[in-house]
């Protein structure tokens, strides 16, 4: 008998070529995965440097910076878990610190953003005038942001 001629695909090459394209595929929705994975932790990353630099302004504005630093939550903010420090360290310059607020969330694998700047904090020194005796001088100082994030 003759053979004619046969053309198509037998059926083991439609079955290498279905595990291929399974393997392809399978490795692709991996990669997918992944991906938003990590998209998903740079979103986190993104809110707490906000988080951090919009507590960094309001320390700045509104905290007495000789006290050396103060700390809180974002329960207000309805982000438990979620809380911040705020650290000063003297430079060496007068009047001119390093404020550096640090948010962390103990509920995400210890998730925390930095924020670092320079603060002028004016001098509290009182100065007296002669003859009527009166004082100036004695509040709590106003600061000042110079510089921003690191």
């Amino acid at each position: 008998m003759s053979q004619g001629n046969n053309s198509g695909f037998t059926l083991l090459e439609v079955l290498v070529a279905a595990t291929v394209m399974a393997i392809g595929i399978t490795g692709c929705m991996a990669t997918i995965g992944a991906i938003e994975h990590a998209e998903s932790i740079q979103e986190s990353h993104e809110q707490f440097r906000m988080l951090a630099v919009e507590r960094y302004q309001e320390v700045a504005a509104d905290v007495d910076l000789t006290q050396g630093g103060s700390s809180g939550d974002f329960t207000t903010w309805n982000l438990p878990g979620v809380s911040w420090t705020a650290t000063v360290t003297p430079t060496g310059t007068t009047n001119l610190d390093q404020l550096d607020v640090t948010v962390t969330d103990s509920s995400q694998n210890n998730l925390s953003e930095t924020v670092s700047g320079l603060v002028y904090v004016p001098s509290t020194t009182s100065s007296t005038t002669g003859a009527t005796g009166n004082t100036s001088g004695g509040s709590a100082p106003a600061t000042s942001t110079f510089g921003g994030g690191r």
